[in-house]
């Protein structure tokens, strides 16, 4: 993420020198050019031999300045790479802190939140536990059951944000898409939906098969979540690149919402989170990100949302 960000900065920093450069080196052949043709014809018209002999000073002064311009520009990029680096230092370092700290808190909050279900699951387990209190420890679970959740999304997120290099292989995105489809197919009979796989058998590319995995479940539990009646359907497409896409028939997304789909925590204006618990989409993008590819998403209101996911093709 920071080197793409390094490299776009130092290409900014070589812009802007390139134009102040380019810019005074204009000026600079401009009035010389200028002072030399009037200095020749500043008292009788000028001789061939002397025009012949300014038209040459013009050209050398024009091929003196673009070498050095070009001169200054390689030289100078060098420096405007390591000054890149130094102004993304502090924005690194509080994104690694940031990171750390998300991936510490999520760690530590596994443990209490395991206890706590566990002393409601043995409390609902006891003889004469009122029909009331059964309830009331029914839903403290599904609310640890939510916050556990978040808690590996949080640690998932900080863990595929990291800087660490991810262990590619060639990985078949045809078979992970149909596993996931198998996994998630109760969850959508469920709700009376329809959940399908269409595309070639095989499809290729060089990821890491656990995330790719993660970003296929996601999607589909996020397209689960928002439909709740026709289906969805999950296809691959092979083009040059790999295009994943999962159409469903759910509420849709306006477009003042659409741009922050995958925004940690986005609430609508009613308070309606469109990101399950706040970092699915999120979680997506960033593996998408770190794979290479592109993520983007098209919807309307009352007819559904598609999620489209590009990654590179691997024979």
């Amino acid at each position: 993420m920071f080197t793409a960000a390094r490299l776009k900065l130092t290409g900014f920093y070589i812009l802007l020198l390139a134009l102040v450069i380019g810019g005074f080196s204009l000026f600079l052949f401009r009035y010389t050019a200028q002072h030399i043709h009037d200095s020749i014809e500043e008292d009788t018209p000028p001789t061939a031999a002397q025009q012949r002999s300014a038209d040459r000073a013009v050209d050398g002064l024009q091929n003196t300045l673009v070498t050095s311009d070009i001169l200054i520009i390689v030289l100078a990029s060098g420096f405007a790479y390591v000054l890149a680096g130094r102004t993304l230092e502090p924005i690194k370092r509080s994104h690694k802190a940031q990171m750390q700290f998300g991936a510490n808190a999520s760690h530590e909050l596994r443990t209490p939140l395991a206890v706590m279900k566990m002393e409601n699951e043995v409390f609902l387990r006891q003889a004469g536990t009122s029909l009331e209190a059964s309830s009331l420890a029914r839903s403290n679970i599904e609310e640890i059951d939510r916050m556990a959740g978040m808690v590996e999304e949080l640690l998932l997120l900080a863990r595929s944000s990291g800087d660490m290099s991810l262990k590619l292989t060639r990985v078949d995105v045809s078979a992970v898409l149909q596993r996931v489809v198998g996994k998630l197919k109760g969850s959508a009979v469920a709700k009376g939906l329809t959940l399908v796989f269409e595309g070639p058998a095989q499809a290729y590319t060089k990821g890491n098969e656990q995330l790719l995995d993660q970003l296929c479940t996601n999607l589909l539990q996020n397209a689960i979540a928002h439909t709740d009646a026709g289906g969805i359907t999950a296809s691959i497409l092979v083009q040059k690149k790999i295009h994943i896409t999962i159409t469903d028939t759910g509420s849709g997304i306006s477009k003042e919402d659409l741009p922050h789909l995958t925004t940690p925590f986005y609430k609508t204006a009613s308070g309606k989170r469109l990101n399950g618990v706040g970092l699915g989409l999120s979680i997506a993008q960033e593996i998408v990100h770190r794979h290479g590819g592109g993520l983007s998403f098209a919807s309307e209101v009352g007819k559904g949302t598609e999620a489209r996911v590009t990654l590179a093709s691997f024979s």
